[in-house]
């Protein structure tokens, strides 16, 4: 196990340092011999200094394959506490465990995972692991995230706490705003659960740097597009993308993304399209859409993995990648966890749960 210590940048700007452990992301089956793991001949971990050679540029990945990249991409997300994660990886089905200390973290990593190529299926089991703390404090703490983030205006914003949900009222600009805001308090120490009360009233005249704050934060939570080669500017409303990408898919997300409050048009002229962008790219943007037969099979196989369904008879049926849960389960944690696989299916457009619990 290789330890290290980095400096990174949080999302709310209140911790500047975490220690970080790489996580051997070996694949699932734990009782291969120790030269085997990660599919080489010594025992390898994720780090810094992990050559990008190591990553392939093929269609598709091995298991050990797949876990390194869902690691590199958990790395690079400023919303996932990564270290905290293990990664294991069967037959494309990603299995998350670890314990995390934020809201934002064991929402964004399920997320992050799916846009990994030749990933099927992602097994949530993060646990939250949040401290008791005083609601007082916890209020002030998400008051200063707020006033320490220059992409939101924090002077008509109130939030509250009662036994760690928080309650955010107040007004802002714009849904960009809404959403970082939301954001921005689920990584706060103590946070259990948000109820976002925030009401948008979109100004008439939005000034070009609120506008540009706006989309430069939208392009970062995007998981479909690399913000790290693309630049923002605003001028007299209209948003101006330049920049490379590696598909035409990720620039015309990039596109979409440029149209926040107060954007008058968007202009992607000086955004070039190499395909040699992605060919490091663990991403899967343009892979094509699973049959609705392999998100079936899918579903069926990552309940194998899972030791809370593996004991059951789950029955998806899918059509046009809308899945339909059947079956009978003894308790309601089973019947929680099917969904969960279902929602995290690459593929699922829509589910319905019509699974009996006993």
């Amino acid at each position: 196990m290789h330890i290290s210590f980095e400096r990174i940048k949080p999302e709310c700007g209140l911790v500047s340092v975490l220690a970080t452990f790489a996580v051997c992301s070996c694949s699932a089956s734990r009782t291969r011999p120790p030269e085997d793991i990660a599919g080489y001949r010594v025992t390898t971990a994720v780090t810094a200094s992990t050559p990008m050679a190591m990553i392939p540029a093929e269609d598709s990945f091995t298991d050990s394959q797949i876990s390194d990249a869902v690691y590199r991409r958990f790395k690079g997300d400023p919303g996932i506490e990564y270290h905290r994660i293990y990664v294991t990886t069967n037959d494309g089905v990603v299995q998350l465990n670890g314990k995390v200390t934020d809201l934002l973290s064991k929402e964004r990593a399920a997320r992050v995972a799916e846009t990994v190529r030749s990933v099927r299926v992602v097994i949530d089991r993060i646990v939250l692991d949040i401290p008791k703390r005083n609601d007082r404090q916890i209020a002030q703490d998400v008051a200063n995230a707020f006033l320490v983030d220059v992409a939101i205006d924090a002077s008509n914003l109130h939030p509250s706490s009662n036994e760690g949900t928080v309650t955010l009222d107040g007004n802002v600009q714009s849904l960009q705003e809404k959403e970082l805001a939301g954001r921005l308090a689920k990584r706060v120490a103590g946070v259990r659960a948000i109820e976002n009360d925030i009401e948008v009233r979109h100004a008439s005249l939005r000034s070009d740097p609120a506008i540009q704050g706006d989309v430069q934060a939208r392009l970062g939570w995007d998981t479909a597009v690399d913000d790290d080669g693309i630049v923002a500017s605003v001028g007299g409303g209209t948003v101006y993308l330049r920049g490379v990408v590696g598909t035409a898919l990720e620039r015309s997300r990039a596109y979409s993304d440029g149209f926040v409050a107060g954007a008058r048009s968007v202009d992607t002229t000086g955004i070039r399209v190499d395909p040699s962008a992605t060919l490091r790219d663990v991403r899967s943007l343009d892979a094509p859409r699973p049959s609705d037969a392999d998100i079936a099979q899918a579903i069926k196989d990552a309940a194998i993995y899972d030791p809370r369904v593996k004991s059951f008879n789950i029955e998806p049926s899918v059509h046009d990648g809308r899945i339909t849960l059947l079956g009978e389960v003894d308790n309601l944690e089973a019947k929680a966890a099917v969904e969960s696989l279902a929602r995290h299916t690459v593929g699922a457009t829509e589910v319905r749960d019509e699974i009996r619990a006993r």
